[in-house]
């Protein structure tokens, strides 16, 4: 299974986002929204789900977006910048992306279900589709899922 999504191996890190309904202006911390890495260039990752409840989806842009838009909703910015520990990605670089698939077990076909981005610093940002909700992980995997479910993190590259 290979992607585009490599061209970003090698990018700095400028801005980290992440996309909030925020009802009764409140963040929501069950769907943690579409993710947005903007990198030095210019150039901007957009990280969202797929309206099936199993896939996540990838967009690269030349430029941020005015507006955060995914699964055709305006989402608000909601910025993770200077928070830790996403902070400490800030002009580092994506070393290597690795795929997190989700398949039933006996059977071989697998949905792109998330996404580790390797960071020079060692760290792991993982965005993750747990079922019909965004989530995002730092050094951490997402849970275990029950029979007859089975996830994937792949090592090698997508």
């Amino acid at each position: 299974m290979k992607h585009d999504i490599p061209l970003i191996v090698s990018k700095v890190i400028t801005e980290i986002n992440r996309g909030d309904l925020l009802i009764d202006n409140e963040e929501n911390e069950d769907d943690q929204g579409p993710l947005e890495i903007v990198f030095q260039d210019g150039s901007v990752l957009i990280l969202s789900l797929e309206s099936d409840g199993e896939k996540i989806k990838y967009k690269s842009h030349n430029t941020a977006e005015k507006s955060l838009v995914a699964q055709n909703t305006t989402w608000e910015r909601v910025p993770l910048t200077e928070r830790a520990p996403f902070s400490s990605a800030i002009g580092e670089s994506i070393i290597r992306v690795s795929p997190i698939l989700l398949g039933v077990h006996d059977e071989n076909a697998f949905s792109l279900a998330g996404i580790n981005l390797h960071i020079s610093s060692g760290d792991i940002l993982t965005y993750y589709n747990a079922g019909d909700f965004a989530k995002i992980y730092w050094n951490k995997s997402p849970p275990e899922l029950t029979e007859p479910f089975v996830l994937i993190n792949k090592k090698d590259e997508i």
